[in-house]
């Protein structure tokens, strides 16, 4: 009979359990490790992406310089023409004409240019503010799979004290049945040696009533011989 380890069911129930927080333990740390990498490749991807917009902010911004360039060198042309001699001042009229034409249709692309930049922008602000509030959202599930797991740790620190104490428990009855088991045995030779010895007398007493039965038979038998 073992004495001091626990029953092999109790262990292997605890062992299972053990495993079983363990397992979980590792399956939140790799959710874990998986958010941080998605948040990081996220965050590259913001990146990137506000780089692209940038870009094609300055190039827009370039463009609209141009224009301004164009609109500053056509205005420059048509004063020089207009001041070049008196004689053209009809045709001057009729290019100033179709100069403002030009200006008022680079005017309304630069309008353009700008309500394209400005959508663009709010475009981009909307997603940056979307990937910021995903970014929250998932930085909070990974503060409640810490906390999780930082309760799944506290519980299985609990158990193991548990475990510890069952054991200790477990051993004091073994050592309680044991000393029961020593007094039972003891009672029970006790009780065989009362048997044995009610058996002899009982046999005694029955080789008695014996010797008895036969001796009353040949006193009778006698008896009986005197008669005749």
């Amino acid at each position: 009979m073992s004495s001091g380890s626990p029953s092999p069911a109790a262990d292997g129930q605890h062992k299972v359990l053990v495993q079983q927080l363990r397992r979980k333990v590792l399956l939140l740390e790799q959710q874990q490790a998986d958010l941080i990498h998605t948040h990081n490749e996220e965050c590259v991807e913001l990146q990137t992406h506000v780089i692209d917009l940038r870009a094609a902010l300055e190039k827009n911004e370039a463009q609209r310089q141009h224009l301004g360039y164009e609109f500053d060198r056509q205005a420059v042309a048509s004063r020089e023409q207009i001041y070049s001699a008196a004689d053209k001042e009809a045709s001057l009229s009729q290019v100033n004409i179709a100069l403002q034409g030009q200006v008022a249709e680079l005017t309304h692309k630069i309008e353009e240019r700008e309500e394209v930049m400005q959508h663009a922008l709010k475009e981009c602000i909307a997603q940056q503010e979307k990937l910021l509030s995903e970014v929250q959202t998932k930085e909070s599930l990974l503060e409640a799979c810490e906390a999780e797991k930082k309760a799944l740790e506290q519980e299985l620190e609990l158990m193991d004290v548990q475990c510890k104490y069952q054991a200790v428990e477990v051993t004091q009855l073994k050592k309680n049945i044991e000393t029961l088991q020593g007094k039972l045995e003891s009672q029970s030779e006790t009780v065989k040696r009362q048997a044995q010895n009610l058996e002899t007398r009982v046999s005694q007493e029955e080789k008695l009533k014996k010797v008895v039965e036969v001796r009353d038979c040949i006193h009778f038998c006698s008896e009986d011989s005197c008669i005749g």
